[in-house]
């Protein structure tokens, strides 16, 4: 049901709405302000970036999902305090649609369709776009969108526990960013320290050797604007590219990670619904939004999954926050955005990360049982049990094969060359591929344990040529 404009609600409701509201949103620092426009367009966009200062009930039931929010230090008023970055921008009056599109942006990056062009066929439909930061771990630069969230426990009862980190290099280095370029990670404790464990191997499957506490050493430095430190290691003989190196130890001060999307829900939800803290959006001089879509590639896509599965489509309300998501090539997982030790970009590699927790039952939108133990559930259950369900457009991303030969190609209109064109025959494409694998082993691509596996696809297509 397409909701009213709140200047046209009777006055009678407007007591009601700011009671089934929320105190999300404390207060927005803007730090600036840009206007898209050109002498070739008749709408413009206005960009404003800032951070937003919001806070988290611990005791509504809606909050319940956040993982650790029971632990996480509380304001004078009871609340837990948080913030994040947000850009929005915002269409002339002439263009406004009343449709929000949020971008769920990977790894503190985002360009949206008005950035890249306002010839982009999306930028003259008028849609309000929105970006908020949801991932605690990665570094400040300029630019980058971030959460800001509060270490969970406190000095009298710290959290902590068992961390595990996999490292690898692409080529020959003494000392590594254990989290990744760019990353931040948790302390180790005092004992973590002393205990640290290293282990390498060539491939998942190979046994650990491990790795003389001597030989190795972590170094832990502050990170002013952010809950979490750098944590690098270091290692006597240097790493070796293409081995898998395994840190673990004890580490301390988890961080309250479930706030990114809790974020997302809160601030979507007050731009649609209005409510307490309406008045601090005034400066943002929004228009009037009735719709919300929101849309994330890879990781991102993954996030919007795991926000659908736990909950968060339901505002503080019970009202729909999303009315549609669209994960674009997101796979069929998660990712850790809502554990103890969260590490949110960390994601599931051919080669690497096989252990961390991101592909995990339910698989499915719609309801599936797990043959392992006899589960059944499904993405969008909690949705539709609340009445939150949404549409969803899954992109999971294809290729167009290349044409037989010339004459295919005419016909279909495809300019590129065929595979006559490119292969005189079954044999030269075999050699050609295998030249192709061997230029990806020396240059450091792919490791040579997988080369016989990527020949043997390419045996598989001896029927193109026939």
């Amino acid at each position: 049901m397409m909701s009213l404009p709140r200047r046209l609600l009777p006055f009678f409701l407007l007591p009601l709405l700011s009671a089934t509201g929320f105190a999300g949103v404390e207060r927005i620092e803007i730090s600036g302000r840009e206007t898209l426009e050109s002498a070739g367009h008749d709408f413009s966009y206005e960009v404003i970036e800032g951070v937003l200062h919001l806070s988290l009930d611990p005791e509504h039931p809606g909050n319940a999902m956040i993982t650790d929010i029971g632990h996480a230090p509380l304001d004078s008023g009871g609340m837990v305090a948080y913030s994040v970055d947000f850009r929005i921008l915002r269409p002339s009056a002439n263009i406004a649609n009343g449709g929000l599109l949020y971008h769920v942006n990977n790894r503190g990056g985002s360009r949206v369709a008005p950035e890249i062009s306002l010839d982009h066929p999306l930028s003259g439909l008028g849609f309000t776009y929105l970006v908020t930061g949801w991932i605690n771990e990665i570094t400040p630069a300029d630019g980058r969108i971030r959460l800001h969230a509060p270490v969970v426990g406190s000095a009298d009862e710290p959290i902590t526990g068992e961390v595990r980190y996999e490292v690898s290099v692409n080529s020959p280095a003494d000392e590594v960013n254990i989290a990744g370029g760019g990353h931040l990670a948790y302390a180790p404790t005092e004992q973590g320290l002393a205990e640290a464990s290293l282990n390498q191997r060539q491939y998942q499957q190979d046994p650990r050797l491990s790795i003389e506490r001597s030989r190795f050493e972590l170094k832990v430095e502050d990170e002013p604007q952010s809950s979490q430190p750098l944590v690098s290691l270091r290692l006597d003989g240097g790493f070796e590219p293409g081995v898998i190196y395994e840190l673990t130890y004890e580490a301390r001060d988890p961080v309250l990670a479930g706030a990114g999307m809790a974020a997302i829900r809160d601030l979507v939800s007050l731009i649609r619904y209005g409510g307490d803290g309406e008045a601090r959006l005034g400066e943002l001089d929004l228009p009037e939004i009735e719709h919300s879509v929101a849309w994330g590639n890879s990781q991102s896509g993954r996030l919007l999954r795991q926000f659908m599965y736990d909950g968060f489509n339901a505002d503080l309300a019970s009202r729909k926050v999303f009315d549609g998501i669209i994960p674009v090539i997101a796979g069929g997982g998660y990712g850790m955005f809502n554990n103890r030790f969260a590490m949110p970009t960390r994601t599931n590699g051919q080669h690497s990360n096989h252990l961390y927790p991101n592909d995990l039952f339910p698989f499915t939108y719609g309801e599936s049982t797990d043959p392992w133990t006899g589960r059944n559930d499904a993405i969008l259950r909690r949705a539709r049990a609340s009445g939150t369900g949404l549409s969803l457009a899954r992109l999971a991303g294809g290729y167009i094969p290349f044409p037989a030969n010339t004459a295919v190609a005419v016909q279909s209109g495809d300019p590129r060359n065929s595979i006559a064109g490119l292969y005189s025959s079954f044999g030269d494409y075999l050699q050609k591929y295998e030249a192709a694998t061997d230029a990806l082993i020396s240059e450091g691509y792919l490791l040579p344990g997988f080369k016989q596996t990527y020949l043997d696809a390419a045996r598989a297509n001896e029927a193109v040529f026939e």
